[in-house]
């Protein structure tokens, strides 16, 4: 093949390969209408003892909240995330994330993750300025169980378990 013709099909290998990235680089559609997009930020809450063993630092993420006449979801702005979704009473939201495979160093066995967000979207002139509340991992074998999730050794799996973080967020 000669070095114009290889350049090209290179060209348009390379364009091809980069539509293909460009159709999935982005999250999915959010239900409804878009309220507020948010940076949320929020630290380990450890008052109540239910925390998971390997839970002791403070998260960060970028979303956006959107309702239907009833409902409030959170779409998160992360590759294939699937977002959650809930009951909204005003400004009031309860979201859930669908159960998910989940891991944690000091377990040996499968665990869910069921992903809750509880607080309240904060207006102020009619406009968006922030979030309060609280997010929580409830952690789980699948099958409800405790056996067989320590590890060799001995190591405390603590599950079931929740892990809490107190969360705001700021547009």
């Amino acid at each position: 093949m000669s070095a114009p013709r290889a350049a090209r099909a290179l060209g348009l290998a390379l364009a091809a390969a980069l539509a293909g990235c460009e159709a999935r680089a982005h999250p999915p559609a959010c239900p409804g209408a878009p309220v507020a997009t948010l940076v949320f930020s929020g630290q380990a809450d450890k008052a109540d003892g239910g925390i998971c063993p390997s839970v002791d630092g403070g998260l960060a993420f970028t979303g956006t909240l959107s309702y239907t006449d009833t409902q409030a979801y959170l779409c998160l702005d992360r590759l294939e995330s699937a977002p959650l979704a809930g009951d909204r009473e005003g400004d009031h939201l309860t979201l859930k994330a669908p159960p998910a495979p989940a891991t944690l160093d000091a377990c040996g066995c499968p665990l869910t993750v069921v992903e809750t967000l509880e607080g309240d979207l904060l207006r102020s002139d009619g406009g968006v300025t922030g979030f309060s509340g609280q997010l929580s991992d409830d952690l789980a074998p699948p099958d409800g169980g405790t056996a067989g999730c320590e590890k060799d050794g001995g190591t405390a799996c603590g599950v079931p378990c929740t892990a809490r973080w107190t969360v705001t967020g700021a547009p």
